[in-house]
């Protein structure tokens, strides 16, 4: 059981070289882009046989990680720096967010764009989010083009329109709509295709994404469990937000939501660009939900080859801890979310985990 690392095509996923790495700490994070790092010997025998300036240009090149040839990181290649004493080159890499932050959802038939717009009614937050990274994707050429698999069209309540005079950027409408009241999570997994010879792609997760169930028994002599933090933090608790959408002065587009009882009070103002008084209150009502109480922050380690491997995880999924005589940790079962997970070309990989409905 190891590591390997692969370059592929940025554009369509085709893989073109096995990469021998000798470091490569890597990051993943639900709802955010996380980054990575690759270092390559370029006077070990094997690299030196390799066509490695072109394997490692930046933005046409993506660099996957695995574990047991199942992909559990990948990150477009954006800088890379030469060390000559060192011998090595060092590559900068992020997933896919990164990219959705350099693009656009615009209506590009338009022969203005700044005139056109983008609208979608009758469907689930999920599916419109599904719906904006399309948009951001969708061009003439194949410069344009990212092997993303999208979930299928959920029918519900939600609507948006996207301005061209706007111009939104993709990555920060998501943010958006994962920010209102029931708002979707949303992860870019990284995966193979099947077949002889398989390709890369992203597999886009949006909605709720509780898939995955894993259990330690920290009360067992050798739990797997290494390093477990816990941390409450009240720096972002807001009990009454006054959401702010567009406008100047007092014609400025206001929501204010309150929540009482709690025992303490604290304000808040949530800024946007939402153009209607409703979106302001959805977007106002999902910080509040989210920032009301304390955040719960859990940190812990495991092994990438131990009775969870790490390419079982799934962002979203359920971390099971049974405890017993713990001075902080409840005894019984608590149950936390996995919202982050990061590792390197090692067998240690760190674990970022809330309770469920947490921030």
């Amino acid at each position: 059981m190891a590591w390997n690392v692969w370059v592929v095509n940025t554009h369509d996923g085709i893989r073109r070289q096995k990469l021998p790495a000798s470091a490569f700490p890597w990051d993943r994070v639900l709802n955010a882009s996380g980054s990575g790092s690759v270092t390559i010997q370029l006077r070990d025998k094997v690299t030196s046989q390799l066509q490695y300036m072109d394997l490692t240009t930046p933005l046409t090149r993506t660099v996957v990680l695995s574990w047991n040839e199942k992909a559990v990181y990948a990150g477009i290649v954006w800088a890379r720096e030469y060390d000559r004493d060192a011998g090595t080159m060092t590559l900068t890499v992020a997933d896919v967010w990164s990219m959705l932050a350099a693009r656009l959802a615009l209506d590009r038939g338009a022969t203005n764009i700044a005139a056109g717009l983008l609208t979608w009614s009758g469907l689930s937050l999920a599916t419109l989010c599904a719906k904006v990274v399309q948009a951001g994707i969708t061009a003439p050429s194949n410069d344009w083009k990212l092997p993303i698999v999208y979930p299928v069209d959920v029918a519900g309540n939600s609507s948006r329109t996207l301005y061209g005079y706007d111009f939104p950027v993709v990555a920060d409408v998501l943010d958006e709509l994962m920010a209102v009241q029931g708002g979707p999570d949303i992860d870019f997994m990284p995966q193979w295709t099947e077949g002889a010879d398989p390709a890369f792609r992203w597999v886009m997760r949006a909605g709720s994404l509780k898939d995955g169930a894993w259990e330690w028994n920290l009360a067992a002599e050798k739990s797997g469990v290494t390093g477990l933090k816990w941390k409450q933090d009240a720096g972002k608790v807001t009990t009454s937000a006054i959401g702010r959408g567009e406008g100047s002065e007092k014609n400025v587009i206001h929501k204010r939501v309150q929540t009482d009882g709690l025992g303490y009070a604290l304000e808040r103002v949530v800024s946007g660009n939402q153009k209607a008084l409703a979106a302001v209150e959805a977007h106002t009502r999902g910080h509040l939900a989210t920032y009301q109480t304390p955040t719960e922050q859990w940190s812990m380690g495991i092994q990438a080859n131990g009775h969870v491997p790490v390419s079982d995880l799934q962002l979203g999924g359920s971390v099971r801890l049974w405890s017993s005589g713990d001075p902080v940790i409840p005894d019984g079962l608590t149950v936390l979310r996995l919202i982050q997970f990061s590792g390197d070309l090692g067998l240690s990989v760190n674990f970022g985990v809330q309770t469920a409905g947490g921030a």
